[in-house]
């Protein structure tokens, strides 16, 4: 790198009409549009509209400068999808936003929103993760809960049905004290 130049890639932050976004402690990029994590628990989101992730409606083009997400604050962590997104808050909520279809959201509808709803029913969270198909939430007692839909049974749920809202996730010991 010759010197006083960075690399590309390389920097803030920063959308083509100049609006940055500062304190970013996490990034997570998905096929077409991405989401950033703030220190001070914001999320913001960019990239492709359709899906409802970033923030901008679903009938728009994308590669929207980054856009602060409505109804997140004081988030701690993120996940996701190029479907949806899910955000963890410091008081063990989990909010998601975007594709509602197959119960991506965690609720009983099937559309699209721009803006976080919480995900009822579920115990005090502790982390979060997700795929394409399902959102998994690990509870302060350590239970496993999951909400989504997968034909491949990613979600360690029955059945192949869409969740109206999250289920435990019944985990099954294989180790030779299960047979004792």
């Amino acid at each position: 790198i010759a010197k006083g130049k960075k690399p590309k890639g390389v920097g803030p932050l920063i959308a083509p009409d100049g609006r940055g976004v500062s304190g970013v402690i996490d990034v997570a990029v998905f096929n077409g549009d991405a989401s950033a994590l703030t220190k001070d628990g914001a999320v913001y989101s960019w990239g492709r509209a359709g899906s409802g992730t970033v923030g901008q409606p679903t009938y728009s083009a994308g590669f929207y400068p980054p856009t602060r997400i409505q109804g997140i604050d004081g988030a701690v962590a993120l996940t996701g999808s190029s479907q949806h997104r899910c955000a963890l808050d410091g008081a063990g909520l989990v909010r998601c936003f975007g594709d509602g279809s197959a119960g991506r959201l965690g609720t009983d509808s099937s559309k699209k929103s721009i803006t976080a709803v919480v995900v009822a029913g579920l115990p005090k969270i502790i982390a979060i993760a997700a795929n394409d198909h399902c959102t998994f939430a690990i509870g302060e007692d350590h239970s496993l809960w999951a909400w989504g839909a997968s034909r491949v049974h990613s979600c360690g749920l029955p059945g192949n049905e869409p969740t109206k809202a999250p289920v435990r996730v019944p985990l099954q010991s294989t180790s030779s004290a299960q047979a004792r």
